[in-house]
């Protein structure tokens, strides 16, 4: 992912880098300091509109760089706290047109609320058909109209329309896979043309 302010970021699951046309830069996860990444392994990256860089782990929650203190604040799941984080795994992060955080994550969707601090979790209930359609998010993609766009394990595909709370799910009989295991939504990417 490239920065607003021209750098290149790249997760790996031996921590997170930070290339500047000449030199690479490793931030690295120390159990003895809390103010580093959550976990070696990088599975998202997103960058707000403040210039704060979120990086997603795989299993250890999400972390947010503070480009100007060089320092990060860890967020993670609490399950006595229905406001933390949905879950630890961290599969997509994605901003949307009015620069809000959207989580996905391997046991639903999260949402950063504007204080920062908190979130809203949005799971899979089978009795509300607009919930979203499974809890296994594997992509996010936000559209020009701000709709957003969320792909599942599952060969799911639904969007949420901005400031609504309904999600859709996408209809497509036409996928026939041939072989079992290839309906895995891996990515959704909008093209130039929107």
């Amino acid at each position: 992912m490239q920065d607003s302010r021209g750098f290149m970021w790249f997760g790996t699951y031996r921590g997170l880098n930070r290339w500047d046309g000449r030199t690479m830069r490793v931030y690295n996860h120390s159990l003895l300091d809390s103010m580093t990444i959550s976990s070696p392994k990088v599975s998202a990256l997103a960058e707000t509109p403040d210039g704060n860089i979120w990086v997603g782990s795989d299993g250890k929650g999400l972390a947010m760089f503070n480009p100007r203190l060089e320092r990060f604040i860890r967020y993670q799941h609490n399950p006595d706290d229905s406001t933390s984080l949905q879950d630890n795994g961290i599969t997509a992060l994605q901003v949307d047109l009015d620069g809000r955080l959207w989580i996905g994550t391997q046991n639903g969707l999260s949402y950063l609320n504007p204080d920062g601090e908190s979130f809203t979790r949005y799971e899979h209930d089978p009795n509300v058909k607009t919930s979203i359609p499974n809890n296994s998010i594997t992509a996010l993609e936000v559209d020009t109209d701000g709709i957003l766009w969320i792909g599942a394990s599952s060969s799911h595909i639904c969007s949420k329309a901005p400031g609504s709370d309904d999600f859709k799910t996408i209809s497509y009989s036409w996928f026939q896979p041939t072989v079992a295991g290839t309906n895995y939504i891996s990515d959704l990417v909008m093209d130039p043309t929107g």
